[in-house]
């Protein structure tokens, strides 16, 4: 798994990692950074939104925070910072 490679735990391609889609998937990495690492607007839009999302499934039963809605939202916002 990519998290486990010196590439991940050394932290070197964080940037290109949590702002690139295209790149994650070609290697296998999360959606989610295991480390916490923020590097774009998204990144910090996903960590207000995804405790406010499992609140809401707890209280009504939804899905929101399985939707996939947060990573496509974080990947569109931090191509616009680029």
């Amino acid at each position: 798994m990519f998290t486990d490679t010196y590439h991940c735990t050394s932290r070197v391609h964080c940037h290109q990692c949590r702002r690139d889609a295209k790149w994650r998937a070609q290697l296998g990495a999360p959606d989610k950074c295991p480390f916490g690492v923020v590097t774009g607007v998204g990144d910090v839009v996903e960590r207000i939104a995804q405790p406010i999302a499992k609140m809401i499934d707890a209280v009504a039963g939804t899905n929101l925070q399985g939707c996939g809605g947060c990573s496509k939202r974080r990947d569109a916002l931090n191509r616009l910072n680029k």
